[in-house]
Formats: structure tokens, sequence, C-alpha cells
């Protein structure tokens, strides 16, 4: 009779074990995937400050040869106020420039702010799932657990 309820018992601390090892499977999985979407946000913020990079380098190629002309321009011409119509056009392009400029680095900003939010967020939800898959494994597994590089080594106890 003894012999069965010890059976029993080791069935049933089976049948647990297994379950939280389900448990513990699927969350390895959702923290891969969220790892996965982390990565392919830093290469398109990457990817953008590169393009951001470019466009600042094409204004102040742009910018300087708008510049030299409109110096050049206004050294060559004796009468200025012919020339009103386009001198405002060139002023208005360089400030059209220099405004989509800031937009981009406001852009730039704003998203960098976002992914060191989204970082902090994503190491506290790592570290309270660490906390909890460990409980889980000692409490409900009865098992030897360590966490090591943020996943959960489980040694069985017999």
């Amino acid at each position: 009779m003894r012999m069965e309820e010890v059976q029993e018992a080791y069935e049933a601390i089976g049948d647990r074990a297994r379950n939280a090892e389900g448990r513990l499977e699927d969350v390895y999985g959702e923290l891969q995937t969220k790892i996965k979407t982390l990565r392919s946000t830093i290469r398109e913020l990457q990817t953008l400050v590169q393009d951001v990079t470019v466009l600042k380098g094409e204004f102040s190629v742009e910018s300087g040869r708008i510049e030299d002309d409109f110096t050049g321009k206004i050294k060559a011409f004796e009468g200025l106020s012919l020339h009103k119509g386009n001198i405002e056009e060139c002023e208005r392009r360089i400030e059209e420039g220099k405004n989509r400029a800031k937009t981009a680095t406001e852009r730039l900003e704003a998203a960098r702010v976002r992914v060191e939010d989204w970082e902090k967020r994503e190491e506290e939800w790592q570290k309270t799932m660490s906390s909890k898959l460990w409980i889980i494994s000692e409490r409900i597994v009865g098992a030897n657990t360590t966490i090591q590089n943020g996943c959960v080594l489980v040694g069985y106890r017999l």
C-alpha cells in the first residue's frame, strides 16, 4: 500500500513538472518573440539614423550651395530691389530646408526616447518574469532551480 502511495505521489510530481515545463517553454517563446521585435526595431532605427545623417549631409551641401549662390547674386546685382522676388524665394527655400531638418531631428529624438522607454520596460519585465519563473519552479515543481543569463535552469530532485 505504501509503495502505491509513493508511486502516485511520484506520478503527480511528474505531471506537475511537465505542466510547469510547458508553461516555462511558452514564456520563453514569448520572450524570444519580444527580443526579435526589439532587434527589428533597433535595426529600423539604425536605418533611420543613417537616412537622417545622409539627409543632414545633403542639406548642408545644398544649403551651402544656395548660400554661396545668394552671396554671389547679391554681390553681382547693383539694384537689389529688382531681384527681391528671387531673394525671397531663396530665403523661403532655405527656411523650408531648415524646417525639414528640424522635423527629422525631432522624429529621431522621439523614436530614441520610445526605444529607451521600451528597453527599460522590457528589462523590468524580464526581471519580474525571471523571479516568477524561479518561484514557480521552486514551489510547483519542487526542483533545484537556478537562474543563469536570464534563463531558468531546472534540475529535478528524485
